[in-house]
């Protein structure tokens, strides 16, 4: 990283969208997922370089603070797809 942003021209490439996946093996195990709610009970997993997504996606969708059952952190968002 650098601390002297002179010369430097931002480019907008994409927009960012977060939304929540799951595996098909999870819904055919314990039901569909139809609320934030329901979110209680399973296991989160967490991009610890993007720490903000469960936070941001949830006030995204008027819903509360969903904690779930357990949480898993990841450091890389390719590991947490692979934990899937």
């Amino acid at each position: 990283m650098t601390d002297d942003w002179t010369g430097i021209t931002a480019v907008h490439l994409w927009d960012d969208y977060v939304t929540p996946v799951c595996s098909k093996k999870l819904i055919a195990k314990y039901g569909p997922i139809e609320s934030p709610g329901d979110l209680e009970r399973h296991t989160l997993l967490y991009n610890n370089f993007r720490p903000d997504c469960w936070p941001a996606w949830l006030q995204a969708n008027h819903a509360t603070e969903v904690g779930g059952a357990s949480r898993l952190d990841f450091s890389h968002s390719f590991l947490v797809a692979n934990a899937m």
